[in-house]
């Protein structure tokens, strides 16, 4: 079933189905309750996607639009996902990184400040030549732009970028509630660079981050009761819901009433893989057949090819399965659904390997969320706590698709490291000279 079908039938009987939303949702996050840190943890909102998807599926059924091996395919793989991370909380945890006796925070102090300065050099330098070269989304005068196909044929751009804002919003967040430092002045200057980036994108994901980058950081130490998480009023969460309205309001150019609709749909949508995947043409229609190819080229893929292998990227599930219906790939649009793990297993796996795939997944997703909590970032290394924090932050997306997981987690981890790789770099050179002395938390120069 198109978009478009959908939409009509839903209108028909809006009210009926707005109701099973709710008590859908409802259900999704009592059973969930244990699982998600709160309503800032990035899987909160994975849930409720979950939830639109389910909704999306009962539709289908309700309608007599949905074959039955696919409602057992979806109802089976949802209960083995859900029994995966429910399992992941009760088996013993590893502690994947070595953690100190002794507080190291006072020894690594002056290698974080060397990283900050250079994150933020970076970013400020990649920010404004994406801005220089591309533009923002929310300005541009072709109203197709949005904040994804705007780096169309811009690839590097766009991890670069994307990957540095991820982590200046881990390091200041780690610099302020973590060490309990003031901010310099690049610092100031890249998160106010940052935040008219974010608000300029017209990306209501992009929003939403930085609440979600904080709320990862700090989980672990408020959980020890070494840092508070800041509690927001009524009225800011009311201001913070109201952000995707006021959005979509400017970009579509509509009053509060229909933006909130438009809103409600979009998050409706956002189990369209189903809507529109759940058929035997078009499961047949995908071109993708490896799943270690669909799942481990992201960045490694892009590597290899620059060293002059040939290897070709996958063909992105959600994009045949929009183009089955829109011809996106002769448009030259290649967007697409996000293709849950409950479809790319089917596809890959078929129904008994979807649910073992699922089952897993979960376990995966909840497990490196139960190693996360526990670490305590005064005993281990700031580099460790980011990658750390990294995973925990992109788990999510093994829900939502796998090719999107390994694609961020490569690139922020990356550049991450090569960032690391030359603050300790200048860090040694520093240490050794005759002109530099480090004291507790800065580089300052001596006396000549």
């Amino acid at each position: 079933m198109d978009h478009y079908s959908f939409s009509l039938r839903l209108l028909d009987k809006f009210n009926y189905y707005v109701l099973v939303h709710i008590i859908i949702t409802i259900a999704y996050l009592f059973l969930y309750r244990k699982i998600y840190w709160g309503v800032f943890d990035p899987l909160f909102f994975s849930i409720l996607n979950m939830v639109s998807s389910a909704v999306c599926v009962y539709f289908l059924y309700n309608e007599d639009y949905l074959d039955a091996k696919y409602k057992w395919s979806f109802i089976t793989t949802e209960v083995a996902f859900f029994i995966g991370i429910y399992t992941s909380m009760y088996v013993p945890k590893i502690k994947v990184i070595k953690e100190n006796t002794v507080d190291v925070i006072a020894e690594d102090r002056s290698l974080f400040d060397i990283f900050s300065n250079l994150v933020c050099g970076i970013y400020i330098v990649s920010e404004a030549i994406n801005i220089k070269s591309l533009g923002l989304a929310l300005f541009s005068n072709d109203e197709t732009i949005n904040h994804v196909n705007i780096y169309e044929g811009h690839g590097i751009l766009m991890a670069f970028v994307t990957s540095y804002r991820l982590i200046l919003g881990f390091t200041i967040f780690y610099k302020v509630f973590l060490l309990k430092n003031s901010l310099n002045w690049i610092n100031i200057l890249a998160v106010s660079l940052l935040t008219i980036a974010t608000l300029a994108n017209g990306s209501k994901s992009a929003i939403f981050g930085i609440f979600f980058q904080y709320f990862i950081i700090v989980y672990p130490a408020f959980l020890r009761g070494d840092a508070k998480q800041i509690k927001l009023s009524i009225f800011n969460l009311i201001l913070f819901v109201s952000f995707p309205v006021m959005i979509i309001m400017i970009l579509a150019g509509t009053d509060f009433n229909s933006a909130v609709g438009l809103l409600y749909l979009r998050v409706l949508i956002s189990g369209d893989i189903f809507l529109l995947g759940y058929n035997d043409n078009v499961l047949a229609s995908i071109n993708e057949k490896s799943f270690i190819h669909y799942a481990f080229y992201p960045g490694w893929g892009t590597v290899l090819k620059y060293m002059g292998f040939s290897i070709k990227p996958p063909e992105i599930i959600g994009v045949d399965v929009f183009d089955y219906y829109y011809n996106v790939r002769d448009n030259g649009t290649n967007t697409g659904a996000n293709a849950r793990y409950n479809y790319i297993s089917l596809h890959f796996f078929g129904f008994y390997g979807a649910i073992i795939y699922s089952l897993i997944i979960g376990f995966i997703v909840g497990y490196m969320r139960e190693i996360y909590k526990i670490i305590n970032f005064k005993k281990i290394k700031f580099i460790y706590y980011f990658i750390m924090a990294i995973g925990a932050f992109f788990s999510h997306l093994l829900i939502d698709d796998i090719i999107m997981f390994s694609n961020y987690m490569f690139w922020r981890i990356f550049f991450l490291l090569i960032t690391y790789t030359l603050s300790l770099i200048i860090y040694k050179l520093l240490s050794i000279s005759p002109y530099y002395s480090f004291d507790y938390n800065l580089v300052k120069k001596s006396n000549l």
